[in-house]
């Protein structure tokens, strides 16, 4: 019976030292899967970074066209308008100046008015 144990614990013991094996295969395995997981992550990580940093910049790019396109646009609309004030300042002046003409001629008709109203009366009498 002894030596049917000292069998038994012989397999056993080689069963056991098998099992050791298999699981450190199976770690070493697992290890390297991790390994190369890692190695793909990290290449499509990278990858991924470039595309990004790629339309950022192509985002960037089209932002600075559009606020060009926008300034420009902006810049005729205010060169416009300083068109229209200006004509409208031109206007407000030629407007003064015939006011202040016809005042003129306004006083220069009331004033002969009264001239002739003192030469009638001188007249007259």
């Amino acid at each position: 019976m002894e030596e049917k144990k000292e069998t038994n614990i012989n397999e056993l013991s080689s069963a056991v030292n098998g099992l050791v094996g298999t699981v450190d295969k199976l770690a070493e395995m697992t290890q390297r899967g991790f390994e190369e997981l890692k190695g793909e992550m990290k290449n499509e990580v990278g990858g991924l970074r470039g595309e990004m940093k790629n339309e950022v910049g192509g985002l960037r790019n089209e932002m600075n066209e559009k606020f060009n396109r926008v300034d420009k646009r902006f810049n005729q609309v205010l060169n416009n308008q300083d068109q229209v004030l200006k004509r409208l300042d031109n206007l407000e002046s030629d407007n003064a100046m015939d006011m202040a003409v016809h005042r003129r001629q306004g006083d220069k008709l009331e004033n002969h008015e009264k001239r002739i109203v003192i030469v009638e009366e001188k007249v007259l009498v």
